[in-house]
């Protein structure tokens, strides 16, 4: 054939995730991943180690296929992505997870029965937790709101698309200790299609990085401008021995080391921020800034 290679093609299998589109979703998964991690190791107080192993593409017949039946299965909205994507977790990962939440050892493994309904409310929990980080690893390609739509046992009630459908299978290791088990998320193509050109590594690496640290700094600074700091004014001091202070009754004048026409010390915490007038406003009693110390680093 002139030297040209002949590759086999599959058309009741069609690629539709390009190879750097599904290297780009394993990457962005990592970073995923991590966040994953320290979430565990916090809430299960134990080490935990969560890590990428692949990213590909099969139909979800061939996905659902691989599901355990019982099984631990989350269907999952990524608004205002269409479609549904689908966690599922290996059953005996979901009863450690169960254990060591209701405050035991982890020792807990699966034995062939469906979940109960307690253990899928706790289940519910820890995915919706693990679900939040979704949100800031999915940053750089859409800002979407994860939520999880149900949590099933039985793969033949967790159809999200055709048997037929690509999807892109991003597949997590979970280590506990000396435990391991995995973690699957199946993204359908239907609901990938929107976000799949910035899929592209070089506008990841280009744009995402860049913009994601940007608005990172941008959250942190508007997050601490909410944080409430205590404003206080000193209008003077005064010494007085212990027997003075012990005869004081409501009444008694206090002299100050401060004139009247003097401005007052402002402190932000325990730094001295700016100097002001003291005064009214509108009946209450106010302070006129009339300095603020450029030195003074709040």
């Amino acid at each position: 054939m002139n030297g040209h290679e002949i590759r086999a093609y599959d058309f009741r299998r069609p690629d539709k995730f390009s190879k750097e589109q599904l290297r780009t979703l394993q990457m962005l998964h990592e970073n995923y991943a991590r966040m994953v991690t320290t979430l565990l190791s916090a809430q299960l107080r134990v080490t935990v180690e969560v890590s990428v192993t692949a990213a590909e593409q099969m139909s979800y017949g061939e996905y659902g296929r691989k599901l355990s039946n019982p099984g631990v299965l989350a269907v999952v909205s990524l608004a205002p992505l269409g479609s549904n994507a689908l966690l599922d977790l290996e059953p005996s990962i979901a009863m450690l997870l169960v254990d060591r939440v209701l405050g035991g050892s982890g020792s807990v493994r699966a034995t062939g029965r469906e979940i109960t309904d307690i253990e899928q409310t706790v289940v519910r929990r820890m995915v919706t937790a693990m679900l939040d980080h979704l949100r800031d690893g999915w940053r750089n390609i859409a800002e979407v709101s994860p939520q999880v739509e149900s949590i099933e046992t039985n793969p033949m009630f967790a159809q999200i698309v055709a048997p037929s459908e690509m999807c892109a299978v991003v597949s997590f290791t979970l280590k506990f200790g000396e435990l391991s088990g995995y973690m699957n998320l199946c993204l359908p193509y239907l609901m990938m299609e929107p976000v799949l050109p910035k899929l592209s590594a070089f506008v990841w690496f280009a744009g995402g990085k860049r913009r994601d640290v940007h608005s990172s700094v941008d959250r942190v600074r508007a997050n601490l401008e909410q944080v409430s700091v205590e404003l206080t004014a000193e209008l003077g001091t005064s010494t007085l021995t212990i027997r003075e202070l012990l005869r004081l009754v409501p009444g008694d004048i206090v002299q100050l080391d401060r004139r009247v026409s003097e401005q007052l010390p402002v402190h932000v915490g325990d730094q001295h921020a700016m100097w002001a007038r003291p005064g009214t406003h509108r009946g209450r009693i106010a302070l006129q800034i009339t300095k603020r110390l450029e030195e003074v680093q709040l």
